[in-house]
């Protein structure tokens, strides 16, 4: 029997990015952090976040059976191959750059004009949760959580 399970929204890694915001002055007010484009934007991000960790992982997932990523639900529920799993999501997660990337501008263009102030607490928050999402993925390479044998090597899945 396959015993599937979805990931959660890992709540530290929330409260570790909003400290980091916090103390390097990437807090927008309430209204433009609530606003329905800028959640979509937070939310686009958190979802790449996820696909690049079911993409780089994806090796340690056939080894270890982990059932919790995209990966893995394409090749033990859709009965994808490894290969085929893999293209997919490198798909989707092509298109959701590009669908990031023009919210990201239309985000940024739509509060323009709300304030110099605003506007750069809004810019520097994007570019925070940027920066963290990114430098937890170069993370992903060195650690061992995601090595086989003691290295990291991203060839192509057959």
């Amino acid at each position: 029997m396959i015993s599937l399970h979805w990931r959660k929204v890992s709540g530290g890694a929330d409260a570790s990015n909003e400290l980091l915001m916090l103390l390097e002055n990437g807090n927008p007010p309430n209204y433009i952090v609530d606003h329905l484009m800028v959640k979509t934007l937070f939310n686009t991000s958190s979802t790449l976040f996820a696909l690049r960790n079911d993409i780089v992982g994806v090796k340690r997932d056939l080894a270890r059976n982990d059932t919790g990523g995209t990966v893995m639900f394409k090749i033990l529920v859709e009965g994808k191959s490894p290969f085929v799993a893999v293209q997919e999501i490198v798909s989707l997660y092509e298109k959701l750059t590009r669908d990031y990337v023009q919210l990201r501008k239309a985000v940024l263009s739509m509060f323009k004009n709300y304030g110099k102030e605003n506007y750069m607490k809004l810019e520097n928050y994007i570019e925070l949760l940027e920066r963290y999402e990114y430098g937890a993925t170069i993370f992903w390479f060195t650690t061992p959580r995601y090595q086989i044998n003691g290295k990291f090597e991203l060839e192509l899945i057959k």
